[in-house]
């Protein structure tokens, strides 16, 4: 009885270890990274995402170097590439996330920054619709990317709702990319939507560490997420608060991180939270930070916190331009549109982080990703890219999600639990005789 229990267990588990190398697998299946045929450091980034994921797919572009381009380049050079290989491999429905590499353009200008018809945007943002705007073409509509303003993320499980600074927000159960994919048949606009992630730091070494770390993830239970909250109390109209209950959500960030097993540092006045200051129990798995915007928060915060960061570690601000450039040579690197200083993800990921997610521009408070649905998302071992834009409201916008899409910080949803694995386990202990 014994040998059969355990010959049974053992099939279960190898079962099911099939079961997540399939779906890891077929995840990988439906990437597709962009390199650049001008860039050494993209191919070889590309080349390392490759040997990391074997079964994604690479298309290799000509673009320019520069890391801003103009709406017409991006219609002309990029877009119509990624669509014809798309298309040419059989591509354009089973692709669910694009992967894009330094040495390619970062942002598209455009015209009326500081206002909400801005048509200036991220390259990853446009290329969420690649795939929508060539079905919509094929089936003789016009298309939606590169238009002033942003558009509704159809993907998004949070929805800001009033005017101004005085909004509420609306939540919708999480849901995985390929779930919602499968509601829309093959061949539709639907169907050819897109995640996007970009693999980008100062340096290509840089990048080749946020991989690694991305590949040897810790757990979540336990670990530190800091949430640098800005001096203005959540009941001042002016504030746009989303890490403290209030008028502002429903359900704050602390809350859905504790109650997963995090350990959350809040704090919501001036001090520029660090390790010197308040002290991280455990290592640092998420960080969020109204930046520059909370006084006298220095440019250079992301990487001089102090923290040990643990592996998949997650940066966010409240901030314009904190994704303006990752090129250290530029002068402007730090300077928002010429202006004051700002921080950037980059010294996040040369600090130690494996993911962040910032903007190019200006993207206005309510359209920088929800923390009180990414964190959660991620504790709940969605990857990063499922995570990071089904709490992101909108697209041909500004928004970057920078780090491998695939990347989790648990099992996914479905897979083998501590319960199969427990359960073999004692199947195998010595059993006394009687």
């Amino acid at each position: 009885m014994r040998r059969l229990l355990q010959s049974a267990l053992a099939v279960l588990l190898l079962a099911l270890l099939a079961q997540r190398t399939f779906a890891a697998v077929t995840q990988e299946n439906q990437v597709v990274v962009l390199v650049n045929s001008n860039s050494p450091t993209s191919i070889a980034i590309g080349n390392q995402y490759k040997a990391i994921h074997p079964n994604v797919n690479v298309a290799t572009i000509n673009v320019s170097t520069n890391e801003v381009i103009s709406i017409s380049d991006y219609q002309t050079t990029i877009l119509p590439q990624v669509q014809n290989y798309l298309s040419t491999n059989n591509l354009v429905d089973s692709t669910n996330y694009i992967v894009t590499t330094k040495g390619m353009p970062l942002k598209i200008s455009g015209t009326g920054e500081f206002t909400g018809t801005f048509n200036g945007s991220s390259v990853d943002s446009e290329l969420t619709l690649a795939g929508y705007d060539l079905r919509r073409t094929q089936n003789g509509s016009t298309t939606f990317s590169n238009t002033q303003g942003a558009l509704t993320n159809p993907y998004a499980k949070v929805q800001s709702v009033g005017v101004g600074s005085l909004y509420t927000t609306n939540y919708a159960p999480r849901q995985t990319f390929a779930d919602y994919k499968a509601q829309f048949t093959n061949g539709t606009p639907d169907h050819a939507f897109y995640l996007t992630a970009r693999l980008d730091a100062y340096t290509q070494a840089d990048v080749f560490a946020m991989l690694s770390r991305a590949q040897n993830t810790t757990n979540p239970v336990g670990k530190t997420f800091i949430l640098d909250d800005n001096a203005t109390p959540n009941t001042d109209p002016n504030s746009f608060d989303r890490m403290e209950i209030g008028i502002h959500n429903s359900r704050g960030a602390r809350e859905e991180i504790n109650n997963r097993g995090g350990n959350s540092i809040y704090d919501n006045t001036s001090l520029h939270l660090t390790q010197s200051n308040t002290p991280a129990p455990t290592p640092v798995m998420g960080f969020v930070s109204w930046g520059t915007n909370d006084p006298p928060i220095n440019s250079d915060y992301a990487a001089t916190t102090g923290y040990t960061l643990a592996n998949g570690a997650i940066f966010s601000s409240y901030e314009s331009f904190n994704a303006n450039s990752f090129d250290p040579t530029n002068p402007n690197v730090r300077r928002a549109g010429g202006g004051g200083a700002q921080g950037l993800v980059a010294d996040w990921i040369q600090a130690g982080g494996t993911g962040a997610t910032g903007t190019v521009w200006e993207p206005f408070a309510e359209l920088i990703a929800h923390e009180e649905m990414f964190f959660p998302a991620m504790m709940e071992g969605y990857t990063f890219a499922d995570s990071m834009w089904m709490a992101t409201e909108g697209i041909s916008w500004q928004n970057v999600m920078i780090g491998d899409p695939l990347m989790t910080w648990a099992p996914e949803p479905g897979m083998m639990s501590m319960g199969v694995i427990g359960a073999l386990a004692l199947a195998r202990r010595p059993r006394r005789l009687s």
